[in-house]
């Protein structure tokens, strides 16, 4: 890779620019059609962009699949060291190589969410809890309240367990999806709102939690939690 491309992979873009340029990174017309039909439709990458953007903090993607939240926010100018985490392998090598053409400090790993990672920074983690039981969820989302430095944010993007008709099509969906889709997860337990909550609560961060579904029917959230610049919290725990 020359000097001059990799000035041009970490200019800050807008975000049409920065989801053509991801866009062209991928191989193969089935997978190019995925990335774009993503980036278009999805409004959670702007989302996460604007809520990690100002922190020099390293960021960790839990279910990164073939990477196109990091690489996303590379072409948006957050050019702080990424890593993204995810079970399958094949979308992992997909992201590798990508990283190794392409980008610098951001690198890739094979490993289930449920493995604990010693981190300290910013975490992403984009529709993966319902995929995992209570207890899991419950443990991961520790982890995470754990890892995210003074400063740092965590976001999560999940469908919240409620009443409402968007979660009801949503749950029937996943569950019509799930053999046919590429991430076939054994699993389907949607947490509620105060699940994915209550480890940041304990801690005491800032909280944002905000409807992320678009233009589609489902039951979509975005819950963003802030730990305090001059927090000590880090240091505590919960009362779970």
């Amino acid at each position: 890779m020359t000097n001059r491309q990799q000035v041009s992979f970490s200019a800050t873009q807008d975000h049409e620019s920065a989801c053509a340029q991801v866009v062209s990174l991928f191989r193969g017309r089935w997978l190019k059609g995925y990335v774009r039909g993503k980036l278009r439709t999805d409004p959670m990458y702007d989302a996460v962009f604007e809520r990690l953007r100002g922190s020099p903090l390293p960021i960790l993607d839990i279910g990164c699949g073939v990477g196109i939240l990091p690489f996303y926010l590379r072409q948006r100018g957050l050019c702080q060291p990424m890593t993204g985490v995810d079970c399958d392998a094949g979308r992992i090598a997909v992201a590798q190589r990508i990283a190794a053409e392409h980008y610098r400090n951001l690198s890739f790993i094979h490993q289930d969410a449920r493995t604990p990672i010693e981190f300290q920074g910013q975490v992403a983690m984009l529709d993966v809890l319902h995929y995992l039981n209570d207890d899991d969820q419950r443990q991961l989302l520790n982890n995470i309240s754990e890892g995210v430095a003074p400063g740092g944010a965590a976001v999560i993007r999940e469908c919240r367990r409620d009443s409402s008709n968007r979660f009801k099509l949503t749950n029937v969906e996943e569950h019509i999806a799930r053999a046919l889709r590429w991430y076939k997860g054994r699993i389907i337990s949607f947490p509620t709102a105060q699940t994915i909550a209550q480890p940041f609560r304990a801690r005491g961060f800032r909280e944002e939690i905000l409807p992320m579904w678009g233009a589609t029917p489902f039951n979509n959230y975005l819950f963003v939690f802030r730990r305090p610049a001059n927090s000590a919290a880090s240091l505590g725990t919960t009362n779970e």
